[in-house]
């Protein structure tokens, strides 16, 4: 990257770390047992949700402890990896049948479908592409509410909605403030559902949430903290549920670490791990999970001798390795160790449906998002970015 480009991005960042003194992160309310619903739409005089999930989870009956207990409507139209027109759909589901709140249920994709409505709802005479980048959504928002089924978007806990282009089929985050659920419900016993490997893809998310922020130039003393044990229990319990799907501490514990990697990205920002997944899960319709995994150990070799010193504070937080460690090994070590894991989970290097013809615009796509906006330890550009794409080519 060129020093003009350098020095642009370093000083947006630097604004937007000023700014961010004056806009005070609002976590949720949290509860842990979704029979809590009623207690929140009695306090707060809501009588007709729009529901917002997927069809298996339709079926599988977990939303019966909402409509039970209150009149709605549903919308199960939602798919990994939601597009624009599904959120237009769940719009106009909102507006026809008089709705008064937004509750998602489900992983990741449900919760993003829904801010993305809510966002819609508040501004009603823009385009959802108008909405795209940074504090785009401006008025108040419907009351929404997050009831997370997976563990590893964090989504109920950030700003952001991940969106694809019905049309285009480019990957954009709405981002503000006003997105983040007013309650969310994290209750472990709606994850014991999820097989083994939608477990481990949702870990690895959760895990490179809370990598990316730890390892940016963002992170303080505060949410550094939080990360770090949230890798840490992510590292320890996840074996454990992939095993044991139904270990109660195991998916308890993954549940939380999902939520604080959450609550840690909103605030610090992920990186060029993220930037470049987006891009290729929105055009190639692959699990998020899968394609961090796979590019996550690649993005951190080119970050080189940069993340040394802070990859070996982890490790010693992790108690992989002591103090005598030496420091000019700490990335090597963690990345090989991200390939064990990988391997231990039959999670191969490559993506098989990238085509080379598609890398150029791929990795602009990628540049757009990161650049400026993702403080990470060492800026790349396109063409930088590009050798990545080239590594993952089968």
């Amino acid at each position: 990257m060129n020093i003009f480009k350098i020095i642009y991005c370093r000083l947006y960042q630097s604004i937007l770390r000023f700014l961010k003194l004056f806009i005070k992160y609002k976590q949720p309310t949290v509860f842990y047992h979704i029979e809590d619903i009623k207690m929140i739409l009695a306090n707060n005089n809501l009588k007709k949700p729009l529901i917002i999930c997927g069809k298996n989870l339709l079926k599988s009956g977990q939303i019966n402890s909402i409509t039970n207990v209150t009149d709605c409507y549903i919308f199960s139209n939602v798919k990994p990896n939601p597009d624009s027109d599904i959120v237009y759909q769940a719009f106009y589901a909102y507006k026809s049948n008089r709705c008064d709140c937004v509750i998602s249920i489900g992983g990741g994709s449900s919760i993003d479908c829904g801010k993305a409505t809510i966002a819609l709802l508040a501004n009603k005479n823009k385009d959802l592409y108008q909405l795209k980048g940074l504090l785009k959504v401006v008025r108040k928002t419907v009351p929404f509410i997050a009831i997370s089924t997976t563990a590893g978007s964090g989504s109920e806990a950030t700003i952001a909605s991940v969106i694809v282009d019905s049309k285009t089929k480019e990957k954009y985050v709405i981002s503000d403030y006003r997105l983040i659920p007013s309650y969310v419900i994290l209750d472990y016993k709606l994850t014991f559902s999820l097989s083994s490997y939608q477990t481990v893809y949702c870990g690895i998310d959760a895990l490179t949430h809370s990598l990316e922020a730890y390892l940016g130039k963002a992170i303080n003393n505060h949410y550094k903290q939080i990360a770090k044990q949230a890798i840490k229990d992510i590292l320890t319990y996840l074996p454990i549920a992939f095993n044991n799907p139904k270990d109660h501490q195991a998916r308890e514990k993954l549940l939380l670490a999902s939520f604080n990697s959450g609550v840690v990205f909103t605030n610090c920002y992920v990186g060029y791990v993220h930037a470049i997944s987006h891009s290729l899960s929105g055009k190639y319709d692959i699990p998020h999970g899968k394609t961090n995994a796979i590019i996550l150990p690649i993005v951190l070799r080119s970050y080189g001798s940069s993340i040394n010193k802070k990859i070996k504070e982890l490790l010693v937080y992790l108690n992989f390795v002591d103090d005598s460690f030496p420091i000019e090994k700490a990335a090597d070590y963690f990345i090989e160790y991200l390939n064990k894991l990988n391997n231990s989970y039959g999670i191969e290097n490559k993506i098989y449906q990238l085509k080379e013809d598609d890398i150029d615009y791929l990795a602009q796509q990628a540049d757009k998002e990161a650049n400026p906006l993702y403080p990470v330890i060492k800026l790349q550009d396109k063409n930088q970015l590009k050798k990545i794409y080239y590594q993952l080519l089968a």
